[in-house]
Parts: structure tokens; C-alpha cells; sequence
């Protein structure tokens, strides 16, 4: 397990607090806090893994300082993770994207879009 997650998971218990009273007072869903204390970042939604982490570690009373080099320590410069969200994907994820925002729309979609020209 990495020190993030371990250290998230440690700290939660010492104060004796369930993942359940965490994510009522952070407003971040349980099955989230849980992958965040697996260390499972790739079911995470991608955008929001470092709020969520910054987030917690406010809530769980960890000083920041601590939360960044821990991030650090746990993600690289384009927020991957070791192993567990490869760049790629993202990168593909991004591709997929483009490719579906540059498609014609549907004649169903263009008379939504434009109700007065069908």
C-alpha cells in the first residue's frame, strides 16, 4: 500500500471515524474514500483525485505540507501514478474526445439543435 493511502486510512482510525461520517462531512462519496485508502486511483474520476486527497487530508487534520510531499511522493508531474493510472490512458481518453467532438452531428441531434431549419 502507499504511504498516501496507508497514511489516510491510519489517520482516519486513530480518530475514530467511519469512511461513512468522512464523506458526509468532505461531501466525497464513500466508495471514493475507500479507493483513496486502497491506494485504487485508477477508479477515481482523473480530475478530481488531487482535490479529493487535499480535501480528506483537511478534513482528517494532516498538515499540508505532509499532504503535498505525499502526493508527490505518490504521483509524478502529469498525475500518474506508478502503475496504477497509466498517462496513456489519459492521453487516449483525450484522443477518443477529440475524435467524437470532431463527428457531424446526427440528423436527430441537428434538429434539436436547430428546431427552425428541419
Amino acid at each position: 500500500m502507499d504511504p498516501l493511502a496507508e497514511r489516510f486510512r491510519r489517520e482516519r482510525e486513530r480518530l475514530g471515524i467511519s469512511i461513512r461520517e468522512l464523506a458526509l462531512e468532505t461531501k466525497i462519496r464513500e466508495p471514493y474514500i475507500d479507493a483513496l485508502e486502497r491506494g485504487r486511483y485508477d477508479v477515481l474520476p482523473a480530475v478530481y483525485v488531487r482535490s479529493f486527497i487535499r480535501t480528506i487530508g483537511t478534513s482528517l487534520q494532516i498538515p499540508a505540507d505532509e499532504i503535498k510531499s505525499l502526493m508527490d511522493a505518490t504521483f509524478d508531474d502529469e498525475g500518474s501514478t506508478s502503475g496504477r493510472l497509466p498517462a496513456s490512458s489519459l492521453s487516449n481518453r483525450n484522443e477518443n474526445h477529440r475524435s467524437r467532438s470532431l463527428m457531424q452531428p446526427s440528423e436527430r441531434q441537428r434538429q434539436l439543435l436547430h428546431p427552425w431549419t428541419w
